[in-house]
């Protein structure tokens, strides 16, 4: 797998299209890096970027977001970064949690409309204030991007 260092350009992009959709301001991201693999940009330190080991190595970072059509943050991006969210978060009730760890769609009930601070696309879901992960929403109805894996831990906790 071939790693790629971002200029400057390409880093101010990304994170202006994360501070566009999610309301996450690039100074949380100061003092890191971003590098690119075919299909996805990771983020280290600055400093592990620049260490005679970072070349040697397949990935030395997080994974940040996945790139195809769109830019879908990865699980890891956001339970470490979506805490900075101001836009495009949604707070789950238990029923709803347990819909999102079974892989199931959920029917959001908005009051009178969708808020003004939510548009159709990728989304943080949150459940008492701990971000879970990735949706998708569309028209109301928000999709569970969790990974199968990770539901599957989710399930054998009883305190959630």
């Amino acid at each position: 797998m071939q790693k790629k260092k971002l200029k400057r350009k390409e880093v101010k992009q990304i994170l202006l299209a994360l501070h566009k959709r999610f309301g996450i301001s690039p100074e949380i991201f100061k003092g890191l890096a971003l590098f690119k693999t075919k299909d996805r940009v990771y983020i280290t330190t600055a400093e592990c970027s620049y260490d005679s080991l970072f070349s040697a190595v397949e990935t030395a970072g997080l994974a940040l977001i996945r790139q195809g059509n769109t830019m879908k943050p990865t699980t890891d991006a956001l339970q470490l970064f979506g805490e900075h969210a101001t836009k495009n978060s949604i707070e789950l009730s238990r029923e709803e949690l347990e819909k999102a760890i079974k892989g199931e769609s959920i029917i959001k009930e908005f009051k009178n409309e969708i808020p003004e601070n939510l548009t159709n696309g990728y989304i943080i879901m949150k459940y008492k204030k701990h971000v879970l992960g990735c949706g998708f929403l569309r028209d109301g109805i928000v999709e569970s991007m969790i990974p199968k894996p990770r539901r599957a831990l989710l399930r054998g906790v009883k305190s959630y």
